[in-house]
């Protein structure tokens, strides 16, 4: 992780991770963020077809949620 900006990104979502207690708060942030990464960032996606360094880092901050998402078990049944 050479940029700073994912890595520093990647790192708060660990750290998050670790000393956040409730499932419930988990499960809504995970979900929002799921959420941006699945419509927001994605609506003008034609703009950056040609750029795949962004696609890269996006692609990846987008694995590190859905990991997160799936090793918590999170879901609505849950919370």
């Amino acid at each position: 992780m050479k940029n700073i900006t994912i890595n520093d990104f990647i790192a708060s979502l660990f750290v998050y991770n670790k000393i956040c207690e409730s499932q419930k708060m988990k499960f809504h942030c995970y979900n929002d963020l799921k959420r941006l990464f699945d419509e927001r960032f994605v609506k003008k996606s034609e703009l950056y077809k040609d750029k795949i360094i962004l696609i890269k880092r996006y692609m990846f901050s987008y694995r590190i949620i859905n990991y997160l998402l799936k090793k918590q078990n999170l879901s609505n049944e849950n919370v």
